[in-house]
């Protein structure tokens, strides 16, 4: 009978032993979100960038402006919330504008693997006319003749961890080769 009420004993120490360490994770955890909680609204902050060198910036990162005009892409400032959660920045409430032309920007930035961008872009102006090339911005004299249209091309296979990007654009008022078209929307991935 000795022998069970020992075994009884060891069992009963072990089982205490083992409450005590679950209530301790238990106590970590709660203490981890409580503080998680405390500092996340201090990750919510105010953005406000501008640059009225936009060009060469384009320039440093190699991007071709030879058919861009001079005196465009030359200044960029955007106003907007910034939000950082776990692997993910959110902008949100944002303007912006381009050259003087005025806008709203949304979106988000996922850091994770595979890393994703969305954005919303709206305008209720924008003048395409006067970022073409000048031969490119005329109106077409002849248009009786349209081009045959040749093979199409083979899109490249893309990796499923490639990262991605996606753009939606509403534009109230679009000018494009001297005519107004109205409520332009359209998208990009």
């Amino acid at each position: 009978m000795q022998a069970a009420v020992a075994v009884d004993e060891r069992l009963d120490t072990r089982r205490w032993w083992a409450l005590a360490v679950l209530c301790i994770s238990l106590l970590t955890i709660i203490l981890d979100n409580t503080i998680l909680n405390v500092a996340l609204p201090s990750l919510v902050q105010d953005l406000k960038a501008s640059t009225s060198h936009l060009r060469d910036t384009l320039r440093w990162l190699d991007v071709d402006m030879g058919g861009i005009p001079r005196g465009r892409l030359e200044s960029l400032s955007i106003e907007s919330r910034l939000a950082a959660k776990a692997g993910v920045l959110e902008l949100g409430d944002g303007t912006f504008s381009l050259d003087g032309m005025p806008g709203t920007i949304a979106g988000t930035v996922s850091l994770k693997a595979p890393a994703a961008a969305k954005f919303n872009v709206g305008m209720e102006r924008l003048d395409l006319d006067s970022y073409l090339p000048k031969s490119a911005a005329a109106p077409v004299a002849d248009a009786s003749s349209p081009a045959a249209p040749g093979a199409p091309a083979a899109l490249p296979k893309v990796s499923a961890a490639a990262p991605s990007l996606a753009l939606k654009l509403d534009i109230r008022k679009l000018a494009y080769r001297g005519e107004t078209l109205a409520g332009v929307t359209g998208g990009a991935r």
